[in-house]
Protein backbone atom coordinates (compact mmCIF):
# COMPACT_ATOMS: atom_id res chain seq x y z
CA UNK A 1 0.00 0.00 0.00
CA UNK A 2 1.01 3.80 -0.06
CA UNK A 3 2.34 4.97 2.97
CA UNK A 4 1.82 8.63 2.75
CA UNK A 5 -0.60 10.40 4.68
CA UNK A 6 -3.75 12.26 3.01
CA UNK A 7 -1.70 15.47 3.30
CA UNK A 8 1.13 14.53 1.42
CA UNK A 9 -1.26 12.83 -1.48
CA UNK A 10 -3.00 16.35 -1.34
CA UNK A 11 0.55 18.17 -1.67
CA UNK A 12 0.94 15.86 -4.47
CA UNK A 13 -2.29 16.92 -6.12
CA UNK A 14 -1.83 20.07 -6.19
CA UNK A 15 1.48 19.71 -7.23
CA UNK A 16 0.80 17.29 -10.43
CA UNK A 17 -1.77 20.22 -11.19
CA UNK A 18 0.01 23.19 -10.96
CA UNK A 19 3.76 22.36 -11.88
CA UNK A 20 6.06 25.05 -10.84
CA UNK A 21 3.73 26.36 -7.79
CA UNK A 22 4.14 24.62 -4.94
CA UNK A 23 2.37 26.20 -2.32
CA UNK A 24 0.85 25.04 1.10
CA UNK A 25 -2.02 26.10 2.33
CA UNK A 26 -3.79 26.95 5.68
CA UNK A 27 -6.70 25.78 6.88
CA UNK A 28 -8.57 28.93 7.20
CA UNK A 29 -7.37 29.94 3.37
CA UNK A 30 -9.68 29.25 1.12
CA UNK A 31 -9.77 27.94 -2.17
CA UNK A 32 -11.24 29.87 -4.69
CA UNK A 33 -13.53 33.39 -4.53
CA UNK A 34 -15.71 34.11 -6.73
CA UNK A 35 -18.09 37.55 -6.80
CA UNK A 36 -17.15 40.90 -6.01
CA UNK A 37 -16.29 42.41 -2.66
CA UNK A 38 -18.69 45.24 -1.53
CA UNK A 39 -16.44 48.02 -2.61
CA UNK A 40 -15.95 47.18 -6.11
CA UNK A 41 -19.92 47.02 -5.93
CA UNK A 42 -19.85 50.26 -5.22
CA UNK A 43 -17.31 51.77 -7.42
CA UNK A 44 -19.56 50.12 -10.29
CA UNK A 45 -22.61 51.93 -8.80
CA UNK A 46 -21.21 55.03 -8.75
CA UNK A 47 -19.79 55.37 -11.85
CA UNK A 48 -23.13 53.58 -13.35
CA UNK A 49 -25.30 56.32 -11.90
CA UNK A 50 -24.53 59.43 -13.86
CA UNK A 51 -25.36 57.49 -16.79
CA UNK A 52 -28.40 56.45 -15.34
CA UNK A 53 -29.46 59.87 -14.43
CA UNK A 54 -28.34 60.50 -17.90
CA UNK A 55 -30.44 58.49 -20.08
CA UNK A 56 -33.46 59.12 -17.44
CA UNK A 57 -33.25 63.01 -18.69
CA UNK A 58 -33.36 62.07 -22.25
CA UNK A 59 -36.27 59.70 -21.92
CA UNK A 60 -38.41 62.44 -20.26
CA UNK A 61 -36.85 65.40 -22.91
CA UNK A 62 -38.10 62.72 -25.45
CA UNK A 63 -41.35 62.19 -24.12
CA UNK A 64 -42.11 66.19 -23.69
CA UNK A 65 -40.95 66.44 -27.10
CA UNK A 66 -43.37 63.41 -28.44
CA UNK A 67 -46.61 65.06 -26.54
CA UNK A 68 -45.95 68.51 -28.21
CA UNK A 69 -45.44 67.31 -31.16
CA UNK A 70 -48.72 65.45 -30.89
CA UNK A 71 -50.60 68.52 -29.28
CA UNK A 72 -49.31 70.75 -32.96
CA UNK A 73 -50.43 67.36 -34.93
CA UNK A 74 -54.24 67.71 -33.40
CA UNK A 75 -54.12 71.28 -33.78
CA UNK A 76 -53.66 71.48 -37.30
CA UNK A 77 -56.23 69.12 -37.93
CA UNK A 78 -58.67 70.86 -35.96
CA UNK A 79 -57.36 73.76 -38.16
CA UNK A 80 -58.02 71.89 -41.89
CA UNK A 81 -61.36 70.18 -40.37
CA UNK A 82 -62.43 74.25 -39.43
CA UNK A 83 -61.17 75.24 -43.02
CA UNK A 84 -63.25 73.02 -44.49
CA UNK A 85 -66.40 73.56 -42.21
CA UNK A 86 -65.96 77.61 -42.88
CA UNK A 87 -66.13 76.14 -46.66
CA UNK A 88 -69.56 75.06 -46.57
CA UNK A 89 -70.59 78.63 -44.71
CA UNK A 90 -72.67 81.42 -46.85
CA UNK A 91 -70.02 84.09 -48.13
CA UNK A 92 -71.73 86.78 -46.22
CA UNK A 93 -71.94 84.66 -42.78
CA UNK A 94 -68.28 84.53 -42.90
CA UNK A 95 -66.80 86.89 -39.96
CA UNK A 96 -64.26 87.05 -37.59
CA UNK A 97 -66.65 86.44 -34.76
CA UNK A 98 -68.56 83.67 -36.32
CA UNK A 99 -65.28 82.11 -36.95
CA UNK A 100 -63.82 82.47 -33.82
CA UNK A 101 -67.47 80.97 -32.29
CA UNK A 102 -66.39 77.61 -33.87
CA UNK A 103 -66.18 74.68 -31.28
CA UNK A 104 -63.41 73.53 -30.45
CA UNK A 105 -63.21 69.63 -29.93
CA UNK A 106 -62.23 68.26 -27.22
CA UNK A 107 -58.94 65.90 -27.71
CA UNK A 108 -57.04 64.14 -24.51
CA UNK A 109 -53.59 66.55 -25.45
CA UNK A 110 -54.55 69.50 -24.36
CA UNK A 111 -56.74 68.82 -21.26
CA UNK A 112 -54.33 71.04 -19.15
CA UNK A 113 -54.52 74.03 -22.00
CA UNK A 114 -57.19 76.83 -22.37
CA UNK A 115 -57.69 76.99 -26.17
CA UNK A 116 -59.28 79.43 -28.65
CA UNK A 117 -59.23 80.32 -32.20
CA UNK A 118 -57.78 83.83 -33.40
CA UNK A 119 -59.33 84.78 -37.54
CA UNK A 120 -58.62 87.68 -39.27
CA UNK A 121 -61.09 87.91 -42.02
CA UNK A 122 -60.43 90.60 -45.10
CA UNK A 123 -62.60 91.50 -48.12
CA UNK A 124 -60.37 91.24 -51.45
CA UNK A 125 -61.73 92.48 -55.01
CA UNK A 126 -59.17 91.56 -56.94
CA UNK A 127 -59.03 89.32 -58.99
CA UNK A 128 -62.03 88.67 -58.01
CA UNK A 129 -64.34 88.98 -54.51
CA UNK A 130 -63.30 86.51 -51.96
CA UNK A 131 -62.44 86.75 -48.46
CA UNK A 132 -58.95 85.81 -47.09
CA UNK A 133 -58.88 84.43 -43.93
CA UNK A 134 -55.72 83.65 -41.78
CA UNK A 135 -56.88 81.22 -38.99
CA UNK A 136 -54.81 79.90 -35.82
CA UNK A 137 -55.64 77.43 -32.57
CA UNK A 138 -54.02 79.66 -29.94
CA UNK A 139 -53.56 77.05 -26.51
CA UNK A 140 -52.60 78.63 -22.81
CA UNK A 141 -51.67 76.39 -20.17
CA UNK A 142 -53.50 76.86 -17.12
CA UNK A 143 -51.75 79.27 -14.51
CA UNK A 144 -49.47 80.48 -17.00
CA UNK A 145 -48.99 83.43 -19.04
CA UNK A 146 -47.18 80.37 -21.87
CA UNK A 147 -49.46 81.38 -25.30
CA UNK A 148 -48.83 78.91 -28.15
CA UNK A 149 -50.07 79.16 -31.15
CA UNK A 150 -50.09 76.94 -34.40
CA UNK A 151 -50.79 77.67 -37.88
CA UNK A 152 -50.99 80.36 -39.47
CA UNK A 153 -53.34 78.65 -42.14
CA UNK A 154 -54.62 80.79 -44.89
CA UNK A 155 -57.44 80.53 -47.11
CA UNK A 156 -59.92 82.00 -49.62
CA UNK A 157 -63.48 81.59 -49.91
CA UNK A 158 -64.77 82.97 -53.26
CA UNK A 159 -67.97 84.62 -53.74
CA UNK A 160 -70.26 82.52 -55.83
Amino acid sequence: MNSRTAHERKATLVTMACPGRVRKRRATESRVRFGYTIGECLVAIAMLLPIAALVTKIGIQTENLSRESNRVQVAHRDLINARESIGTWDFDSISQSNIEAIPIPDHNAFQEFARSWKAVVVDETEPMIMKRITLSLQFERANSDNVSEVGPLTFWVPKP
